[in-house]
């Protein structure tokens, strides 16, 4: 489903899980989205299990075109200790590649920050997309996203569709 068709309003948030099993540490980049943060913080409580996260904004996945518009996402990966990508989007890329113990462990974790997510009582502030633009200015990725065509925003920060 493409953002731009999506009903973004009805969306809590966005979970994208992409090159998370090379480490037992999940990475989540919360985009500067204070609520998501902390459900990262009550996740790593709940099992005594390491999770990392940064605010950086991480344009280039498959979140990214809800992000632009203010929708809460994380960018999910594992912190991979040096190896960089490895196999990760290559012919390569198979399951006995995996690490099955954490791709377990990931699924449950996974699994519940989801639920944590999408129960009732949890509310995840949106921000507004001039605050993504600011950001990504601030974070100096505008301009290489200008030259690449992939600069989301008009003048005032709106989103231009």
């Amino acid at each position: 489903m493409e953002a731009d068709r999506a009903d973004r309003g009805a969306i809590e948030a966005v979970v994208n899980v992409d090159s998370n099993v090379f480490g037992r540490t999940l990475s989540l980049s919360t985009h500067g989205f204070d609520d998501l943060t902390a459900a990262a913080d009550r996740l790593a409580e709940r099992f005594d299990h390491p999770v990392s996260t940064d605010e950086k904004q991480v344009p280039h996945s498959d979140h990214w075109p809800f992000v632009t518009h203010g929708v809460p996402g994380f960018m999910v990966s594992g912190e991979t200790e040096g190896r960089g990508r490895g196999w990760g989007h290559t012919e390569a890329d198979t399951l006995e590649k995996l690490e099955p113990r954490n791709l377990r462990e990931q699924a449950i974790l996974l699994t519940a920050l989801v639920a944590d997510l999408a129960d009732a009582d949890t509310h995840v502030a949106r921000r507004e997309p001039g605050e993504i633009a600011a950001a990504l200015e601030a974070e100096n990725k505008a301009t290489g996203m200008r030259v690449i065509g992939d600069w989301p925003y008009d003048d005032d920060g709106r989103v231009v569709e």
